[in-house]
């Protein structure tokens, strides 16, 4: 290999180099709780203070989180 090739193929390891070092760190977003609340009846009526609910969202199958029953009848 020639001393231009070298010395071009260096040049462009330092450049690519140089690229990487100014991409921006990621940056992990930090987690943000669901904000959900809803109307919750057991038995024909409120559910009581403390009652545990799983929230689904849309036509989902799958709980997306859980929550507790703040007010009567409210999570």
């Amino acid at each position: 290999m020639s001393r231009t090739r070298i010395g071009s193929v260096l040049v462009l390891l330092a450049i690519v180099l140089l690229l990487i070092a100014a991409l921006p760190t990621a940056v992990l977003a930090e987690s943000t709780p669901m904000l959900a609340w809803g109307t919750v009846t057991l038995n024909g009526g409120q559910a009581p203070l403390g009652t545990k609910v799983d929230i689904y969202v849309g036509a989902d199958t799958t709980p997306s989180g859980s929550g507790t029953v703040t007010e009567p009848g409210q999570y």
